[in-house]
């Protein structure tokens, strides 16, 4: 990875990572984007098995201090921009499959 720049968008922190010249977004703002109701972690763990996507490629776990505790550390998930763009394409497309069948 190459740079980091720290962005605000609708209030949200917008972290983003250079590499090889193309701009990784935090997976969380996608998460927040399209207003999934499981957690986070389980829900990206499920989106990576359940799309084959694949870690160094599609996107990079970067492990942070947590604020809590010195021995525990969070995983926070840098997408690239194909990963960002597709996989708001299937979650939208499944939640809409799944809203349809709960009619």
């Amino acid at each position: 990875m190459n740079k980091h720049d720290t962005n605000k968008a609708d209030g949200i922190q917008v972290k983003f990572i250079y590499q090889n010249g193309l701009e990784w977004g935090n997976g969380l703002i996608i998460y927040q984007i399209l207003k999934i109701k499981s957690r986070y972690n389980d829900w990206i763990k499920k989106c990576i098995k359940k799309y084959g996507f694949i870690c160094g490629t599609d996107y990079e776990i970067h492990l942070i201090p947590s604020t809590r505790c010195i021995f525990h550390k969070r995983k926070d998930y840098y997408l690239s921009p194909d990963m960002e763009e597709r996989l708001i394409e299937l979650e939208r497309n499944d939640n809409a499959a799944n809203a349809g069948g709960a009619k």
